[in-house]
């Protein structure tokens, strides 16, 4: 169907569509005020202004469902990101970092780690000091190597994908809960999971820091039998 004509017409067609009340979209349109309402009545249900309306909202309608699969889509590529940066952690071992020489004494190499087993490393600090005096004097390095929680990333990658939920959230299967949502729905819903991610990885994030402020570290390795082992 074509722009109405007049263009006060049109205007009011929009109105309406965008969810503006009829006596509100009748002023805003540039009608002369109509207090009773009847003209703006009369005008409202005209069978080219319905029409109108129909295709507007139509429209509107199929630019919400794209805007909502694009969202959906984007989302689901962010979670598929975020559940690869959070498996390391999730599963990360002391062990992936660790030798023993031939007395069985451990100690850290880090030679064989791979990206990913790195990654789940939050700090490494390596200390140097000389222990003895004089010609028995011998340098001895302390290695202090520690983890990110593994129980933050493990909730995280769970809420993420609705294994693990409050129980104030509706529990059924997430494709159910979507065909049963408008596309508007849809969309608000999706925004909200996307905040909720950014929200629970910043509070990880500060839990972390939080950690390694009031922690010395996981494990500490010498060339002293007195070294310690990690969580």
């Amino acid at each position: 169907m074509p722009v109405l004509t007049p263009p006060r017409k049109e205007r009011f067609c929009q109105l309406i569509a965008s969810g503006t009340p009829a006596m509100k979209a009748y002023g805003a349109a540039g009608y002369k005020p109509d207090p009773r309402g009847g003209n703006v009545f009369r005008l409202r249900h005209r069978p080219e202004i319905e029409t109108r309306i129909g295709e507007l909202l139509g429209r509107q309608r199929e630019l919400d469902q794209l805007a909502t699969e694009r969202a959906i889509e984007r989302l689901a590529l962010t979670k598929e990101a975020l559940a690869r940066e959070l498996v390391p952690l999730a599963v990360s071992n002391l062990g992936d970092y660790i030798e023993f020489n031939q007395d069985n004494d451990p100690y850290f190499d880090l030679s064989k780690a791979t990206r990913a087993q790195l990654a789940a490393v939050q700090s490494l600090q390596i200390e140097s000091y000389a222990d003895g005096k004089g010609a028995a004097a011998r340098e001895v390095k302390k290695i202090k190597l520690q983890l990110h929680p593994k129980i933050h990333a493990a909730m995280g990658i769970a809420r993420m994908f609705g294994w693990v939920v409050q129980k104030h959230e509706d529990v059924s299967p997430l494709e159910e809960r979507l065909r049963a949502m408008t596309p508007e729905q849809r969309a608000a819903d999706a925004d909200e999971l996307h905040r909720k991610v950014r929200q629970m990885l910043l509070e990880d994030q500060r839990a972390r820091e939080a950690e390694a402020e009031a922690d010395g570290g996981i494990g500490y390795v010498t060339e002293e039998p007195e070294a310690e082992g990690g969580k």
